[in-house]
């Protein structure tokens, strides 16, 4: 799950009639940190808020948004007109009974995302908001945490890397890329929350001629999908390389998609390496964006193994509710191919249990089990046919 950036620039202005003074935002006691429950879907954080008192809805918490843009699919619900985006109007965005902010009102759509997630997702906190604080990600306790940026005090045993803003809005630090073939690769590395994995841009890998250089990779089956905001697709090779290298800090064998785009954010220079969730998730994060700081702690997740598809199974969500599995390719020679999964069949159980109590991302996770046999109860046609398969790793 990719979410990119939103190009124009939108400045967020706190509820409490600032007019065009641009004064900071607030938290209600001007002191106390603000801690929100945060779920992990598919590596990406997840929090619910209410909007024009309406809801609580889902919002991602996306460090990669220059905005914090609504779903253009779902802007009635809330009783908005996309239209009212011309109109110099605003939403009001409310964390808790007593913490309100208005928000310049700004569409995407995001009906590419929900299927990967199960639910719907009504937009993103972007850097309009976040920068008024310092953001704490704290993925393996559930929580996103805002606190006041001048009482803000660090006294865990994190690693403290410097950073940037790339083009003014995402966090950006210096690491290495390590590859046997090529030795050790000095990169910038973006840190984008609202990204499920890390891509290597494609200026790095034609650079670094990684696409040749890199031989763990898993192959491609069938043409990419819309796999982001506003339906952006992206031409990638998911790759297994050495390390990435952030400080002291080595996180071993990690999964990548290598680019090959030609165009869009993943085609630039300054990206790098766009760190997602599959990393991110390993640490707690936290963002101080006042002192252009990037702290990050590792969890007891650090040193998981990276897993990749064991099935080569290329699946989308369909239906009302997400629930329908269907499968869009299969990869010559993987588990699902030697199994006689086909195009076009429809999952509907595993290892007996129904589709229905899943996320997509959750049935990607079952398969990825290197090892072990799964039983997948499919629909083909008319027929109900029971297939195991021997799941190996692509990569």
């Amino acid at each position: 799950m990719m979410t990119l950036a939103r190009l124009a620039f939108l400045a967020l202005m706190p509820l409490q009639a600032l007019g065009q003074s641009g004064e900071q935002i607030q938290l209600p006691d001007n002191s106390a940190p603000l801690r929100l429950a945060m779920a992990v879907r598919a590596n990406g954080p997840y929090v619910e808020v209410k909007a024009n008192g309406h809801g609580p809805f889902v919002f991602e918490v996306d460090t990669g948004s220059m905005t914090s843009p609504l779903a253009s699919e779902l802007a009635e619900e809330i009783g908005i007109k996309e239209a009212d985006s011309s109109n110099n109007c605003s939403v009001q965005i409310g964390f808790s009974d007593e913490f309100k902010v208005a928000m310049p009102l700004d569409f995407a759509s995001f009906a590419g995302l929900w299927p990967l997630t199960g639910r719907r997702i009504y937009g993103d906190l972007g850097y309009s908001i976040l920068k008024h604080f310092v953001v704490e990600f704290d993925y393996e306790r559930g929580y996103l945490t805002l606190y006041d940026p001048n009482r803000y005090q660090y006294s865990g045993k994190g690693t403290v890397f410097p950073a940037s803003l790339e083009m003014g809005y995402d966090p950006q630090i210096e690491g290495k890329l390590l590859v046997s073939a090529g030795g050790e690769i000095p990169v910038r590395l973006t840190l984008d929350t609202g990204a499920g994995g890390t891509v290597v841009s494609a200026p790095v890998v034609k650079a670094h001629n990684l696409l040749k250089v890199v031989t763990a990779k898993v192959p491609n089956a069938g043409k990419p999908k819309a796999d982001g905001v506003d339906g952006l697709v992206f031409e990638t090779t998911t790759a297994r390389i050495d390390a990435i290298k952030l400080g002291d800090l080595v996180i071993d064998r990690p999964l990548v998609a290598l680019s090959a785009d030609t165009d869009g954010p993943f085609a630039m220079e300054d990206i790098g390496v766009n760190l997602g969730g599959n990393v991110l998730c390993r640490f707690k994060v936290i963002i101080d964006y006042s002192r252009n700081r990037v702290i990050l702690e590792p969890n007891s997740h650090f040193h998981d193994p990276f897993r990749s598809d064991a099935s080569g199974l290329v699946l989308e969500a369909n239906g009302p509710q997400f629930k329908r599995i269907l499968v869009r390719a299969v990869v010559h020679g993987s588990a699902a191919d030697k199994a006689g999964v086909r195009e076009g069949d429809v999952i509907t159980a595993i290892e007996g249990e129904s589709t229905d109590k899943y996320a997509l991302w959750e049935i990607q996770d079952l398969l990825k089990a290197s090892g072990e046999t799964k039983r997948l109860t499919i629909q083909r046609h008319e027929k109900t046919v029971v297939m195991t398969l021997q799941l190996h790793s692509l990569a």
